[in-house]
């Protein structure tokens, strides 16, 4: 079972590892956020389905940047 604080690592490691779209400073706020809000329970559960893989680590890290990619294409409203 992956643990919360084991999850945040794992974040911090993604994104100190990839390159996320540009987004507005307000925007990129919100992201994080929402990403930090949620990301431990996401993670959690992709692990427990596929975290024996040996590429889990670079699809947690292609998932973050599609998350931020379609986060940066939504229209203002949607951000929020």
């Amino acid at each position: 079972m992956l643990t919360e604080s084991k999850a945040r690592k794992a974040l911090r490691q993604i994104l100190d590892s990839v390159e996320l779209p540009r987004l507005t400073k307000k925007d990129e706020k919100v992201f994080l956020a929402r990403l930090e809000r949620h990301f431990p329970n996401l993670l959690s559960k992709l692990h427990d389905l596929y975290g024996g893989h040996y590429d889990f680590f670079f699809h947690a890290q292609k998932l973050v940047v599609l998350l931020a990619t379609n986060f940066a294409s939504r229209k203002r409203k949607w951000k929020i």
